[in-house]
């Protein structure tokens, strides 16, 4: 009975500092890094111990670097996201406020953006924004009593995408007035055209 007892403890004592151990990885895998292992017990368990609790110190210190970073990250975005909406802001203010019209067409034919001129010089009752060109040139359609410079101008950039041209539409509808037509494409930085630009000055 004395020795069963004794193996019993024995058995407990050498087992709690891997239990311990045990429990602590299972911790720090829920991402709780402040779990240590006790550093006692036979001198293997005790270096298993100290080296455990410093590979935890090491991923803490590394998790605080990376929440620093993130942080730090995280403001930086900040400030810029509202640098950017106070230049937009600028921007589309002194967009609307323009003397002329002002269309921009994607590559893939959708009203990019359009200011308050567009609408008045073409009466356009609908929304721009979303709007097709196919759509913009069905409601410019109705604008001229003839309407032939004006297809002649759409074909001429139909027929060669990268053309840039000035010319003249003159508009009977919803008030007489003769337009001075600029179009030409939009270039991204590699030469690649995105959009077109189109500007109407009274």
């Amino acid at each position: 009975l004395a020795t069963g007892l004794l193996g019993v403890w024995l058995a407990r004592k050498f087992a709690a500092p891997v239990i311990a151990a045990s429990l602590a990885a299972r911790r720090v895998s829920e991402g709780n890094l402040q779990a240590r292992v006790p550093e006692h017990g036979a001198t293997e368990l005790k270096q298993l111990a100290a080296s455990f609790n410093s590979m935890v110190d090491e991923v803490q210190h590394h998790r605080y670097e990376l929440e620093s970073i993130v942080d730090s990250r995280t403001e930086s975005l900040r400030v810029s996201q509202r640098e950017l909406e106070d230049t937009y802001a600028q921007l589309r203010a002194s967009y609307d406020a323009a003397k002329d019209g002002i269309l921009v067409v994607g590559s893939d034919g959708s009203v990019i953006a359009a200011n308050q001129r567009v609408v008045e010089y073409f009466d356009v009752r609908e929304s721009l924004g979303g709007m097709s060109f196919s759509d913009f040139r069905k409601c410019v359609t109705v604008c001229f009593s003839d309407d032939g410079a004006f297809r002649d101008t759409l074909e001429k950039v139909v027929l060669e995408p990268s053309i840039s041209l000035e010319v003249e539409w003159e508009l009977a509808n919803p008030q007489e007035r003769i337009l001075v037509v600029y179009s030409a494409p939009v270039k991204n930085p590699r030469g690649h055209q995105i959009a077109r630009l189109w500007s109407f000055h009274d």
